[in-house]
């Protein structure tokens, strides 16, 4: 072979060589923003959760908002075992990989939390996490993080196929508090039999709220369903919810005969409170 062709053959090799070096090693995801001059990824360096971010690494985030948001939102999910470093990494003990891993996510995480309702933004992408069990906990988490923004998407999942998934956007609901009540009373009619338990199960902790709370439950003991009909006396029962009385009394003749036997239960504990 010819020393111009040998030359420019090992030009061509060496070519495809970089360029594929460069696929390998080239960075995935948003890139950090900067902030004063170093990326964020500097900034964070020094959080490990559960410890608070540093006060730079909060004056950095407070500084980019809702810019860091993206870069952010690729660390918490991030994977070595996709990247090239990952790749490579084979090669160490594999608690290492872990660790790295582990110490990468929740420096976003905490970063994520800190930022609470400035993260909105990635409320998207976040409630897609929630199909994959492996990322759906800290999907959960930072969902619930932004506050009000977050409550459509927790609505939305309870809708799931997936039933934990379901009854975990359910208990995030009931765990707002007096606030969450309206919504809780709409949930009486889901589908979902294990959710709507939950969620009568969860309304006795609401006796401020009862003004709400009765008259939707009033409405649920005239339900064909008989496991409605006695979720709603229970709820009644334990809510010490004499005003319902009237309503009560016609389930003594229940044809189910556990909801008769929890009717004239009921009915003779209140009695005796009105008394």
């Amino acid at each position: 072979m010819m020393p111009a062709m040998r030359r420019r053959l090992v030009i061509g090799c060496l070519t495809l060589l970089f360029a594929a070096g460069a696929a390998f090693f080239w960075p995935r995801g948003p890139a950090a923003p900067i902030y004063q001059g170093r990326p964020l990824s500097a900034w964070l360096a020094d959080t490990h959760w559960p410890t608070p971010l540093s006060q730079h690494g909060a004056a950095a985030l407070d500084a980019l908002g809702t810019n860091a948001v993206p870069y952010l939102l690729s660390e918490c999910f991030h994977s070595s075992q996709w990247s090239a470093k990952g790749r490579l990494s084979r090669f160490l003990p594999e608690f290492l990989r872990r660790r790295s891993d582990y110490d990468r996510n929740m420096r976003a995480f905490a970063a994520m939390a800190y930022l609470g309702p400035r993260a909105a933004a990635a409320l998207p992408e976040l409630a897609k996490k929630l199909d994959d069990h492996s990322t759906a906990y800290v999907a959960f988490a930072l969902i619930d993080n932004t506050g009000v923004a977050g409550l459509p998407y927790l609505i939305t999942a309870v809708d799931s196929h997936n039933q934990v998934i379901a009854l975990e956007a359910c208990r995030r609901i009931i765990a707002r508090g007096p606030p969450a009540v309206p919504i809780l009373l709409q949930l009486l009619a889901h589908s979902n039999d294990l959710v709507r338990i939950r969620v009568f199960s969860s309304l006795p902790a609401f006796r401020a709220e009862t003004d709400q709370i009765v008259p939707a439950l009033q409405t649920c003991l005239l339900s064909p369903n008989a496991e409605v009909r006695l979720c709603a006396l229970i709820a009644l029962d334990k809510l010490d919810a004499v005003r319902a009385l009237q309503a009560l009394r016609p389930l003594l003749k229940d044809p189910e005969p556990t909801c008769a036997r929890t009717a004239s239960n009921a009915v003779w504990r209140l009695e005796r409170l009105a008394n």
